[in-house]
């Protein structure tokens, strides 16, 4: 049962309380009726009993609650009013009497205790924080001095490209062209050769044609075939004065 209890919180046991109190007078009117309680046969008067003396404990642990939440705010004022007259009492009797005189061990004040550690204890310590900086490379002021940074420069020399060591890479120095430099640099164009007269035999019964061939424009678009036979190449002048002559030999 005192488990039970337990578990449930106060407010719920009080008005479980307050209920079985007010139905027992309600329902049980007579006085004379017997109820089994742990192994007991009670009345109404000692079930009622029960319930209010829960009821009354409750009430007073309330109380005390109370009272002891407001003597232990009292407690922690007086606290530190004595907390700090007992400081200002050791400050007068130490500069009055001296730290270690009698006066001053009779109010139960004196020097500082110092804990005395023994030598294997500090031996032990000195050698543990020893290990644990060698462990987590812990280096002094003086001892970070001594690390220098180093650098590697890498040269080519003779006796290296000897033994077949590989070449050091260097970068070529940048050209920036800009436009007025590419135009002076830029070799002239080769002009376009002039227009030539190709002058072809016709058959007997045809009379000859006479083809003018330019030829960037003749290399541009013809493809690339198999060249016949040379055909002699005259300038303009010679080949219209050979077309006259082929015209009159016709005639003629």
């Amino acid at each position: 049962m005192a488990s039970r209890a337990s578990r449930l919180p106060n407010a719920d046991i009080i008005d479980a309380c307050t209920t079985r109190i007010a139905a027992i007078k309600k329902y049980i009117t007579n006085s004379k009726t017997e109820i089994p309680v742990s192994r007991q046969l009670l009345n109404r008067a000692g079930v009622i009993a029960i319930f209010q003396g829960s009821l009354d404990t409750r009430a007073a642990v309330s109380t005390t609650k109370a009272e002891l939440k407001a003597a232990q705010a009292e407690r922690d004022d007086a606290e530190t009013v004595r907390a700090a007259a007992d400081d200002a009492l050791k400050g007068w009797v130490t500069h009055r009497f001296g730290a270690d005189s009698t006066e001053t061990h009779a109010f139960g004040y004196g020097p500082k205790k110092v804990a005395v550690i023994p030598v294997e204890t500090k031996q032990q310590a000195i050698v543990r924080n020893k290990a644990t900086r060698e462990a987590r490379h812990t280096m002094g002021p003086k001892a970070k001095l001594k690390v220098k940074g180093t650098t590697v420069v890498l040269t080519a020399s003779a006796g290296a490209a000897d033994a077949g060591a590989s070449p050091v890479a260097t970068s070529a120095p940048a050209v920036v062209v800009t436009p007025l430099a590419a135009a002076v640099a830029a070799p002239p164009e080769a002009s376009s050769p002039p227009p030539v007269a190709v002058v072809t035999s016709p058959p007997a019964a045809l009379p000859p044609t006479v083809t003018v061939v330019n030829p960037a424009v003749a290399q541009a678009a013809a493809p690339v075939q198999p060249q016949p036979a040379a055909t002699p190449v005259v300038s303009a002048p010679a080949a219209a004065a050979a077309a006259q002559m082929v015209l009159g030999n016709a005639s003629a």
